[in-house]
């Protein structure tokens, strides 16, 4: 019997050293030097591993399309690795695909179109990194679940520093956002708490939308809560030069909560609730949205000096004479404020007051208790998710929005797939300039997932 627990004792012993070996192996730390290749880490990482990059300038994209990788930019000194696009002659900074992706401790320069985005990705951490000069997005989650962005400074972005597209379950914590053209905007996504940040000197500082030809028809569930909120009146920014002067708006949105924010110096309004295409930005028709925003809390808020200057804002295209502390061009349902003493209003005498109404501190964050479990996914299905996370933020079916609509590119491209897949991957203009932007390639997609994504484009989506 001795002999037999011996035997086992061992075997259970070598069995632990087997695990404890394999957990090591997976565990691995891939580093990075001055003058080395990011990407060539990345693609000798599996799961679990961590590639860390030494303090240098990087000019480089970063494409990772594995789950539970660690991108790492270790600090020495006060000295970060440097992501740098060459003036924008790249088109993005670090592009992740995979899940359970996270990114610290960068700072991102200079290029065309994104900062860091994560298409498609669930269970992601962006966090302590400095996103600067951006042509389009600082930092990007589209079509994602269950993240986190904290901690990270954005700036001199032409469109919005932090952007969550058609995304659940993410809360955005204490950055630092300014001089951007939009702060934050929380996009046709639910479940979103944007909460102690110090978002500052913005054409517009939070926006939460519903924009209309999207594939996410509603937009819901977001708490905006315990931010600074100050002095966005920037007017640089021709994306953004009709809306500016705004500090935190709704458009379209349903039971979005404002609650304990400061807000002060926004020349328009602290806080405008509107219907979708009121104050002039022009969006495509949408039969399957609903532009109404409905049940908006205002609660526990202080107002400091806002809407003392419309400009040329207007709503339906007639101009308005004043501004206010809190504004509102909508007609939705079960509005409500309260607590928010000496307030300027305009547009609410309809509104309820919040009194009774339970607040929003019971939801100390909207990211999920457990990790969303990484499915395998059939080719199809991942030339779906492709189309959703990268391709349908830019291309409506039968809509303009920033691209083309697919009808077109459909129509262009019809039985010849190939063709399709080599232009995904070097696209060329086909319009003027001043029509649509140019595409950015998305040559970091395998071959194989670009001819799957064209075949998805040109047979699937509209039916």
């Amino acid at each position: 019997m001795s002999n037999v627990r011996e035997t086992l004792g061992a075997t259970a012993a070598a069995a632990a050293l087997w695990l404890a070996m394999i957990a090591t192996v997976q565990a691995a730390v891939h580093t990075v030097q001055t003058g080395e290749s990011i990407q060539e880490a990345v693609n000798r990482a599996v799961a679990g591993d961590s590639v860390h990059v030494m303090p240098g300038i990087y000019e480089q994209t970063v494409y990772i399309d594995k789950d539970d990788i660690r991108l790492r930019g270790i600090i020495v000194n006060g000295q970060r690795p440097i992501l740098d696009g060459k003036q924008q002659a790249l088109h993005d900074g670090i592009i992740a695909s995979g899940h359970g992706v996270v990114i610290e401790g960068f700072h991102v320069r200079n290029y065309r179109s994104n900062g860091i985005t994560t298409q498609g990705g669930n269970n992601f951490v962006i966090r302590n990194n400095i996103v600067d000069n951006i042509h389009l997005y600082g930092i990007f989650p589209q079509f994602g679940k269950n993240g986190l962005v904290a901690n990270n400074i954005i700036s001199r972005t032409s469109d919005a520093g932090i952007y969550v597209g058609m995304s659940e379950n993410v809360d955005v914590i204490a950055n630092e956002v300014y001089d951007n053209a939009l702060g934050i905007e929380a996009e046709n996504s639910h479940f979103i708490l944007i909460e102690a940040n110090y978002v500052h000197d913005n054409a517009v500082g939070i926006p939460v939308v519903i924009i209309p030809g999207l594939q996410t028809k509603t937009s819901a569930d977001t708490i905006v809560r315990n931010n600074f909120v100050i002095n966005n009146n920037a007017q640089q920014f021709e994306r953004a030069r009709d809306r500016s002067g705004r500090g935190i708006t709704v458009v379209g949105a349903d039971r979005v909560i404002i609650e304990g924010n400061i807000v002060k110096g926004n020349r328009v309004c602290g806080v405008c609730v509107a219907s979708v295409g009121s104050t002039g930005t022009a969006f495509p028709v949408d039969a399957a949205i609903d532009p109404q925003p409905d049940q908006a809390r205002i609660v526990g808020n202080v107002f400091v000096n806002n809407g003392y200057e419309t400009g040329d804002f207007q709503v339906f295209g007639a101009p308005i004479p004043e501004g206010a502390d809190i504004m509102n061009f909508a007609r939705g349902n079960d509005h409500c404020f309260d607590g928010d003493q000496g307030a300027t209003l305009l547009g609410v005498n309809h509104w309820q007051d919040c009194e009774g109404t339970p607040t929003s501190t019971k939801v100390r964050s909207y990211q999920l208790d457990e990790p969303i479990p990484s499915e395998p996914l059939s080719p199809k299905q991942k030339a779906q998710l492709t189309y959703h996370a990268v391709c349908s933020g830019c291309h409506a079916y039968s809509h303009i929005m920033i691209g083309p609509p697919m009808q077109v590119i459909q129509g262009i491209y019809r039985g010849k797939p190939e063709a399709l897949a080599s232009w995904i991957a070097a696209p060329e203009k086909k319009w003027p300039a001043d029509r649509f932007p140019a595409m950015p390639p998305q040559n970091y997609l395998s071959e194989e997932l670009r001819l799957d994504l064209a075949r998805y484009i040109l047979n699937e989506v509209g039916n």
